[in-house]
Protein backbone atom coordinates (compact mmCIF):
# COMPACT_ATOMS: atom_id res chain seq x y z
CA UNK A 1 0.00 0.00 0.00
CA UNK A 2 0.96 3.61 0.49
CA UNK A 3 2.01 5.36 3.70
CA UNK A 4 -0.21 8.03 5.16
CA UNK A 5 2.76 9.43 7.09
CA UNK A 6 5.89 9.21 4.91
CA UNK A 7 6.66 10.60 1.49
CA UNK A 8 8.38 8.48 -1.14
CA UNK A 9 12.16 8.37 -0.63
CA UNK A 10 14.37 9.34 -3.56
CA UNK A 11 14.95 5.72 -4.55
CA UNK A 12 11.21 5.15 -5.11
CA UNK A 13 10.64 8.25 -7.22
CA UNK A 14 9.57 7.26 -10.71
CA UNK A 15 8.88 3.68 -9.58
CA UNK A 16 6.00 4.06 -7.13
CA UNK A 17 2.84 5.81 -8.32
CA UNK A 18 2.20 8.89 -6.22
CA UNK A 19 4.21 10.82 -3.68
CA UNK A 20 3.78 8.53 -0.64
CA UNK A 21 6.17 5.82 0.56
CA UNK A 22 5.17 2.62 -1.17
CA UNK A 23 5.23 -0.65 0.74
CA UNK A 24 6.26 -3.40 0.61
CA UNK A 25 9.70 -3.10 -0.96
CA UNK A 26 10.05 -6.84 -1.56
CA UNK A 27 8.16 -10.09 -1.13
CA UNK A 28 8.90 -13.49 0.36
CA UNK A 29 7.03 -16.59 1.43
CA UNK A 30 4.09 -15.27 3.44
CA UNK A 31 1.03 -17.44 3.08
CA UNK A 32 0.04 -19.81 5.87
CA UNK A 33 -1.21 -22.13 3.10
CA UNK A 34 2.37 -22.52 1.75
CA UNK A 35 4.43 -22.82 4.94
CA UNK A 36 8.01 -23.92 5.29
CA UNK A 37 8.48 -26.75 7.72
CA UNK A 38 11.09 -26.13 10.39
CA UNK A 39 12.37 -28.81 12.74
CA UNK A 40 13.42 -27.53 16.15
CA UNK A 41 14.33 -29.85 19.03
CA UNK A 42 12.66 -32.72 17.22
CA UNK A 43 9.36 -30.88 16.72
CA UNK A 44 8.02 -29.87 13.30
CA UNK A 45 6.60 -26.36 12.94
CA UNK A 46 4.83 -24.61 10.05
CA UNK A 47 6.44 -21.21 9.56
CA UNK A 48 5.35 -18.45 7.20
CA UNK A 49 4.69 -14.74 6.97
CA UNK A 50 7.11 -12.14 8.28
CA UNK A 51 8.38 -14.67 10.84
CA UNK A 52 10.00 -16.45 7.91
CA UNK A 53 10.38 -13.75 5.25
CA UNK A 54 12.23 -11.20 7.39
CA UNK A 55 15.00 -13.56 8.55
CA UNK A 56 15.35 -14.84 4.99
CA UNK A 57 15.86 -11.29 3.67
CA UNK A 58 18.31 -10.60 6.51
CA UNK A 59 20.27 -13.69 5.42
CA UNK A 60 20.28 -12.51 1.79
CA UNK A 61 21.66 -9.10 2.80
CA UNK A 62 24.25 -10.82 5.04
CA UNK A 63 25.35 -12.87 2.02
CA UNK A 64 25.57 -9.62 0.00
CA UNK A 65 27.76 -8.15 2.75
CA UNK A 66 30.01 -11.20 2.66
CA UNK A 67 30.14 -11.43 -1.16
CA UNK A 68 30.97 -7.72 -1.52
CA UNK A 69 33.28 -7.68 1.51
CA UNK A 70 31.54 -4.64 3.02
CA UNK A 71 28.41 -3.64 4.88
CA UNK A 72 25.73 -2.90 2.33
CA UNK A 73 23.88 -0.70 4.83
CA UNK A 74 20.42 0.29 3.64
CA UNK A 75 19.94 -1.89 0.54
CA UNK A 76 16.69 -0.24 -0.60
CA UNK A 77 18.41 2.25 -2.95
CA UNK A 78 20.33 -0.66 -4.50
CA UNK A 79 17.18 -2.78 -4.94
CA UNK A 80 15.40 0.06 -6.75
CA UNK A 81 18.50 0.72 -8.86
CA UNK A 82 18.28 -2.94 -9.89
CA UNK A 83 14.59 -2.39 -10.71
CA UNK A 84 15.61 0.43 -13.06
CA UNK A 85 18.24 -1.71 -14.82
CA UNK A 86 18.21 -4.57 -17.31
CA UNK A 87 19.16 -6.90 -14.42
CA UNK A 88 15.70 -6.62 -12.81
CA UNK A 89 14.05 -9.61 -14.50
CA UNK A 90 17.02 -11.84 -13.64
CA UNK A 91 17.27 -10.63 -10.03
CA UNK A 92 13.59 -10.70 -9.06
CA UNK A 93 10.62 -12.91 -9.76
CA UNK A 94 7.82 -10.46 -10.56
CA UNK A 95 4.52 -11.48 -9.04
CA UNK A 96 1.79 -10.38 -11.42
CA UNK A 97 -1.36 -12.01 -10.09
CA UNK A 98 -3.19 -11.90 -6.79
CA UNK A 99 -4.23 -9.11 -4.46
CA UNK A 100 -4.21 -8.04 -0.83
CA UNK A 101 -7.83 -6.92 -0.65
CA UNK A 102 -6.97 -3.33 -1.61
CA UNK A 103 -4.54 -3.56 -4.53
CA UNK A 104 -3.74 -6.03 -7.30
CA UNK A 105 -0.33 -7.39 -8.21
CA UNK A 106 1.06 -6.25 -11.55
CA UNK A 107 4.44 -6.21 -13.36
CA UNK A 108 7.23 -4.17 -11.79
CA UNK A 109 6.84 -2.71 -8.31
CA UNK A 110 3.31 -3.04 -6.94
CA UNK A 111 1.67 -2.37 -3.56
CA UNK A 112 1.04 -6.09 -3.00
CA UNK A 113 4.44 -7.71 -3.55
CA UNK A 114 6.84 -4.79 -3.99
CA UNK A 115 9.64 -5.60 -6.41
CA UNK A 116 8.89 -9.33 -6.11
CA UNK A 117 10.74 -12.30 -4.67
CA UNK A 118 14.51 -12.63 -5.09
CA UNK A 119 16.47 -14.88 -7.42
CA UNK A 120 19.08 -14.96 -4.68
CA UNK A 121 22.30 -15.80 -6.53
CA UNK A 122 21.47 -13.42 -9.40
CA UNK A 123 20.56 -10.64 -6.96
CA UNK A 124 23.80 -11.05 -5.03
CA UNK A 125 25.90 -11.12 -8.22
CA UNK A 126 24.05 -8.06 -9.53
CA UNK A 127 24.77 -6.19 -6.28
CA UNK A 128 28.50 -6.46 -6.97
CA UNK A 129 28.14 -5.30 -10.56
CA UNK A 130 26.15 -2.22 -9.55
CA UNK A 131 28.29 -1.12 -6.59
CA UNK A 132 31.70 -1.49 -8.25
CA UNK A 133 33.34 1.90 -8.08
CA UNK A 134 30.63 3.34 -5.83
CA UNK A 135 31.89 2.43 -2.38
CA UNK A 136 35.04 3.40 -0.53
CA UNK A 137 35.76 3.29 3.15
CA UNK A 138 38.07 5.07 5.55
CA UNK A 139 38.72 3.81 9.05
CA UNK A 140 39.83 6.11 11.87
CA UNK A 141 41.29 4.41 14.91
CA UNK A 142 40.46 6.65 17.85
CA UNK A 143 42.53 4.66 20.36
CA UNK A 144 45.62 6.80 19.68
CA UNK A 145 43.82 10.09 20.28
CA UNK A 146 43.46 11.83 23.61
CA UNK A 147 40.09 13.25 22.68
CA UNK A 148 36.54 12.19 22.02
CA UNK A 149 36.55 14.19 18.80
CA UNK A 150 38.19 13.44 15.45
CA UNK A 151 38.09 15.93 12.60
CA UNK A 152 38.43 14.81 9.03
CA UNK A 153 38.11 16.24 5.57
CA UNK A 154 36.43 14.15 2.92
CA UNK A 155 36.97 14.62 -0.79
CA UNK A 156 34.74 12.57 -3.09
CA UNK A 157 35.73 11.81 -6.66
CA UNK A 158 33.51 10.12 -9.18
CA UNK A 159 33.93 8.44 -12.51
CA UNK A 160 31.68 9.84 -15.25
CA UNK A 161 31.41 6.39 -16.81
CA UNK A 162 29.46 5.16 -13.79
CA UNK A 163 25.74 5.35 -14.38
CA UNK A 164 24.29 7.93 -11.97
CA UNK A 165 20.95 7.18 -10.38
CA UNK A 166 18.24 9.25 -12.08
CA UNK A 167 20.75 11.87 -13.26
CA UNK A 168 22.34 12.56 -9.87
CA UNK A 169 24.95 11.14 -7.57
CA UNK A 170 24.20 10.04 -4.02
CA UNK A 171 26.70 9.60 -1.22
CA UNK A 172 25.97 7.44 1.78
CA UNK A 173 28.11 7.96 4.88
CA UNK A 174 28.06 5.55 7.78
CA UNK A 175 29.48 6.10 11.25
CA UNK A 176 30.37 3.15 13.45
CA UNK A 177 31.53 3.40 17.02
CA UNK A 178 32.68 0.70 19.39
CA UNK A 179 32.17 2.97 22.41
Amino acid sequence: GYSQHFSAPYWQQGVVNGSSRGVPDVAMIASPSTPVYVVMKGNIYDVGGTSLGTPMWAAIVAMMDQFNNRSMGNVNPLLYQIHNSSAYTGSFNQITSGDNGYYSAEPGWNPVTGLGTPHVSNLINCSRQLIQGYYSSVVFNGSGYDSSEISASLSVNYNNSLAPYKGGFYYYLQYFSSL
